[in-house]
């Protein structure tokens, strides 16, 4: 991690986390200004969070002897985040989802990125983010694909995305749309985030240092 996470459980007060804190079902995970946390799933599945961010894990059930107990649900209140899958969504992809205010995505054994821009106070919460030409990504949740597939659904409709395609849904009651390379969001993360504090060495395989440095 770089920066500042903060943790709020179920139960208990809220307190700040440092590298190798344990995270639990039924924690909230909130960044502060300038603070990315990466967060490694004991079935090798990883979670990357940005600056102003929070998420909170809802359900993550992983044994590795018992697939048939497999679940994990992850909810985007705010932000934005990579996820690349692990073992669980690998054997049971159709337990994996993660949810945002305006539509729940799927996955197929993946590596993608997901942006929750925000109307907060009148401003536009990626204000300083730009797509490929240039342009201010709009209010609504932008999904980028690097590896495999994510469904997105809503009550208006689903929409599938594969690697290299870019996906927007402005709300709730509007369908996922794919939309083209150039005006396409895709999740950023430093390199540093890859990297030990300790010993400075890229930690995990090249698989997951790519989920921190899209």
């Amino acid at each position: 991690m770089a920066g500042t996470l903060v943790l709020k459980p179920a139960q208990g007060n809220s307190r700040l986390l440092a590298v190798h804190s344990e995270v639990h079902e039924g924690d909230t995970l909130q960044t502060e200004d300038r603070s990315y946390a990466r967060i490694k799933f004991v079935d090798g599945g990883e979670m990357v969070i940005k600056p102003n961010t929070t998420v909170m894990i809802e359900r993550y059930r992983y044994k590795a002897n018992s697939p048939a107990e497999d679940s994990s649900a992850v909810s985007l209140i705010k932000g934005g985040l990579r996820s690349v899958s692990g073992l669980l969504g690998k054997r049971s992809p159709e337990k994996v989802i993660l949810k945002t205010k305006v539509a729940t995505i799927g996955i197929r054994g993946t590596h993608y990125g997901v942006l929750d821009c925000a109307e907060e106070d009148g401003r536009n919460s990626c204000a300083d983010i730009r797509t490929a030409d240039g342009s201010t990504p709009p209010p609504g949740v932008h999904v980028d694909v690097v590896e495999g597939r994510i469904r997105v659904t809503n009550t208006a409709g689903e929409q599938e995305f594969e690697a290299g395609q870019f996906g927007y849904v402005r709300d709730a009651a509007s369908a996922p749309e794919a939309v083209p390379a150039e005006r396409g969001v895709r999740v950023s993360m430093p390199d540093s985030i890859c990297r030990n504090n300790t010993s400075g060495n890229t930690v995990g395989t090249s698989r997951s240092t790519a989920a921190c440095s899209m």
